[in-house]
């Protein structure tokens, strides 16, 4: 019996089994004879043999009848591991072929989520091979009480099954793709065996898929992102206007969580005078009848309130086209407080019936990021609000767009809906991890807090910890990428000491040209001198960013971090 005569027959039969699933046994009895004479074992171009093992439910009826192809030196049973396998869907409409995981173990450690999406991160070029037919980054939807993300390399439907010979093409095809993953098989397994590990793989995947959706970014701006996320849950993104500020927030909402529920976007207005667009407010005519905002900003938080262990979003677009120490004093003042409570309305007798409560406590598992675009028509921030977020600046060097007009590509911000979902709980999880703290810090930073102290900018204690913090995370996060030390304490140079900077040229001129001779191999040359090469610079993040400020303060007489 050829590949494409078993799996019809199956399927056949499958079909039948779905109106009678008393059959189960008799079922999985069928498809072990079905295979029993073309495929107890099969041998791929190589010569390498794999074993077919094929079931309906080990005694107990299953939803799901399968196929799996075993490499023996990987996994002996179907309860661990990872395999190709045909999935028969469960209304017998067809059948995939797809890379699956193992059924019992490892999944209890980590989840089926996380292990396709671990090997994902570790394997970059499944797709790799001219005029392949399988699209390995696809997902099947098995239906009827079983949905996982497998990573579906083809589905043949019941009415046309292709020839044995395409049958058989594809199959050697995703033979090739598991030969990878057997190869890379003692790194993805101490993935799984660790699955506090499954934690440092958000951004490998994550820039995976944005690649994929079209968003461009610099190699280092999502470690950044997401590192400063779970140093604290209130970032600002700021820089040229359409760079991608909105869209990195977007984006990263999208795909770490299940649902709409889960995020808002909100258009800061330019009439926001106080906190009631995004708090709302007591009805000042009826007593115990609160006002939400049409933002949704509110309901957005007691879900997150109510949901602690999932991450939720709050994206302020444009956050300072009013004065954000008006509408958003309560969230600064809440971030830093031990109880992190704001009062909503009084907590009388009046009240008992409200559906609103009388306190709301800022949830851990909020995320708050925040867009700016500067311009005549937006508002600065002070250094109160500042001090309380990692600042990240968009730019966009002559290269990237160079690149971007040699091959243009159009969005697809609907193929990151949902797909790191899986990863939610653990990267919540690790934002609220205490004890994170970066060690031999200060010989780096104790001569910027001095030259910053010239200034009037030094930084306090909650600078240096969250630093401290920021420095651990990015380091985890990165280290199976090629990031160095100094790249990392560069972006928190960048993020937390330098936005607070500005003031006029008899003020700052001397300050920018000390700290850019710290951002050097050796301080002892002039920061801002012709002859300086790439190799001369220790941090060039912040050596560039300094330099642009002592062009304008040059200039203009007067400069600041935000640049227009």
């Amino acid at each position: 019996m050829d590949l494409r005569e078993s799996l019809n027959k199956i399927l056949i039969e499958w079909d039948n089994e779905i109106s009678n699933p008393f059959k189960g046994n008799q079922l999985a009895n069928f498809i072990r004879s079905a295979f029993k004479d073309t495929v107890g074992s099969i041998v791929n171009k190589d010569h390498k043999i794999y074993q077919v093992k094929a079931s309906a439910g080990a005694g107990n009826w299953a939803n799901i009848a399968w196929l799996s192809i075993l490499d023996e030196n990987i996994t002996e049973s179907t309860q661990e591991g990872v395999y190709p396998v045909y999935l028969f869907r469960a209304d017998g409409s067809g059948v995939y072929l797809s890379l699956n995981q193992g059924t019992t173990k490892p999944t209890a450690n980590v989840g089926v989520k996380e292990i396709s999406n671990i090997i994902r991160s570790k394997i970059d070029d499944l797709n790799a091979w001219d005029n392949s037919p399988l699209d390995l980054r696809a997902k099947t939807s098995l239906g009827r009480s079983y949905e996982e993300p497998n990573i579906a390399a083809k589905f043949y439907p019941t009415s046309s099954l292709p020839s044995n010979k395409e049958l058989v093409f594809d199959l050697h095809e995703l033979l090739t793709a598991y030969k990878k993953v057997a190869d890379l098989w003692p790194i993805i397994n101490d993935s799984i065996a660790s699955p506090g590990r499954v934690k440092e793989l958000y951004v490998s995947i994550f820039v995976e898929d944005i690649v994929q959706s079209g968003l461009i970014f610099t190699k280092l701006l999502p470690f950044r992102f997401i590192s400063s996320l779970q140093t604290k849950p209130f970032i600002i993104l700021t820089g040229l206007s359409g760079s991608g500020k909105t869209k990195l927030a977007e984006a990263f909402s999208l795909w770490i969580t299940e649902s709409k529920e889960q995020y808002c976007m909100i258009a800061v207005g330019a009439d926001w005078t106080n906190r009631e667009p995004l708090l709302g407010f007591p009805n000042a005519l009826e007593d115990g009848k609160y006002i939400s905002p049409d933002s949704g900003a509110l309901d957005l938080i007691l879900r997150a309130e109510k949901d602690p262990v999932k991450p939720y979003f709050l994206i302020l677009d444009e956050m300072n086209m009013s004065h954000v120490e008006r509408y958003f004093a309560d969230f600064l003042s809440a971030m830093e407080s031990t109880d992190r409570l704001i009062t909503l309305h009084p907590d009388t007798d009046d009240w008992l019936d409200c559906k609103i409560p009388a306190t709301l406590k800022l949830p851990e598992n909020l995320f708050i990021i925040g867009t700016v675009n500067i311009d005549e028509t937006t508002y600065m921030f002070s250094p109160k609000v500042l001090d309380r977020a990692n600042v990240i600046e968009f730019r966009v060097s002559k290269s990237e767009m160079d690149a971007y007009f040699d091959k243009p590509k159009a969005l697809d911000m609907e193929s990151l809906r949902g797909a790191g979902a899986a990863m939610g709980e653990s990267f919540v999880a690790k934002a609220k991890q205490r004890g994170l703290i970066a060690d031999n810090l200060k010989d780096e930073l104790m001569p910027f807090f001095e030259k910053l102290q010239e200034a009037g900018a030094e930084f306090g204690y909650r600078t240096a910890a969250e630093i401290s913090r920021f420095v651990a995370i990015y380091t985890e996060l990165a280290e199976d990428s090629d990031i160095e030390e100094n790249d990392i304490i560069d972006a928190a140079i960048m993020q937390k000491l330098l936005p607070k900077l500005h003031g006029s040229r008899n003020k700052i001129e001397k300050i920018l040209k000390a700290l850019a001779s710290l951002c050097l191999v050796g301080s002892e040359k002039d920061g801002f001198q012709s002859n300086i090469t790439e190799a001369d610079i220790k941090y060039p993040l912040s050596y560039q960013k300094l330099k642009r400020m002592h062009e304008r303060v040059i200039a203009d007489g007067f400069t600041s971090f935000a640049e227009a």
